[in-house]
Order: C-alpha cells, then sequence, then structure tokens
C-alpha cells in the first residue's frame, strides 16, 4: 500500500519543510558527487601525464637503449654500496669534515632489480661552508652509487648554518 503525499503532508507549511529536507539531502548528494569527480578528475589528469611519458619513451626507445647501454657500460657493481657501507661511507665524510651531525637510519626500497637506500643527516650550527663544502666533496668520491637527493639549509643570521642532506645509493641485486 503506498504512502499518497497530499494525505501525508496535509498543510503548505509542513510541504515547505519536506521540499526543504530534499533539497538539502539534493546539496549534500552533489557535493559528494562533485568532490568525488574532481578526484577522478585530477586522476585522470596523472594517467594522461604518464602516458605521455610512456610514449615520449616509446617514441625514442633506440636513444633510450643506447643511452641505457652507455651506462650499463660504465657501471661497475663492485663500487655500489649496502646498507652498511653506505652508512659508514657518509659517517666518514661527515666526521671528516668536522660536522656536528645526527644521521637516521638507512631506509630500504626494492625498485626492479635495484635496492634503494636513503638517510638523512641534519647538523646543526655548522660554523662556516668550508666543512660543507668538504663533506660534498668527500661524498662526490662516490658519485654516481651515492647521491645528495635533497639538501635544505637554515642559518640563524649570524654566520651558524643548520640543515639536512636527504641522501641515496642503490644496489643491483
Amino acid at each position: 500500500m503506498p504512502i499518497k503525499l497530499d494525505k501525508f503532508i496535509k498543510n503548505p507549511r509542513e510541504r515547505v519543510m519536506a521540499l526543504c529536507v530534499l533539497l538539502i539531502g539534493a546539496a549534500l548528494w552533489w557535493t559528494m558527487l562533485s568532490k568525488k569527480s574532481t578526484m577522478l578528475n585530477a586522476e585522470l589528469a596523472q594517467l594522461e601525464k604518464r602516458e605521455k611519458i610512456a610514449n615520449a619513451v616509446l617514441n625514442n626507445s633506440a636513444a633510450v637503449d643506447a643511452e641505457f647501454e652507455r651506462l650499463a657500460k660504465a657501471f661497475d657493481k663492485t663500487k655500489t654500496y649496502h646498507i652498511g657501507s653506505f652508512q659508514a661511507f657518509v659517517e666518514k665524510c661527515a666526521k671528516d669534515a668536522g660536522l656536528g651531525y645526527r644521521i637516521s637510519p638507512v631506509a630500504v626500497s626494492k625498485s626492479g632489480r635495484f635496492e634503494v637506500f636513503s638517510l638523512e643527516l641534519s647538523f646543526d650550527k655548522a660554523d662556516n661552508l668550508l666543512k660543507l663544502a668538504k663533506f660534498e666533496n668527500q661524498l662526490r668520491k662516490a658519485e654516481p652509487y651515492i647521491t645528495i637527493a635533497e639538501t635544505v639549509f637554515d642559518s640563524d643570521g649570524k654566520g651558524a648554518i643548520s640543515g639536512k642532506y636527504n641522501l641515496s645509493a642503490f644496489r643491483t641485486e
């Protein structure tokens, strides 16, 4: 037995209230729908970017293969670092440069045939840039097997510098 709205809602005030409730429900539904649409549009844009990159690689596969072969010939697997030697080398470079530092534990992630190691070296109040330059020069000896992924510096305005280095290393399995 269906309910008839004209008998259920008898006076105009109740009809207006019911209409308002329906409009509020519709507005909430529309808001949720538009948020989902925005998320889907962002995902679609990201996928289109990835498709363009993939197409560029596929269209230039001969050049990519040639560059890979050149790099593979120059790559020496014996110079790669494992988790312990990576941290030890970074600490040695920091000590040799005279930096007071803190070092995070090494994070390990796998990417295809590679293991990628990363750590963060933080320092407070290095009294001059020469120590930082010496640290970076020590790290350059291990390039391309150890790289500086990101560097952030901050100064107190009186000549003391603090900051952090995000460093990465890799090795093949």
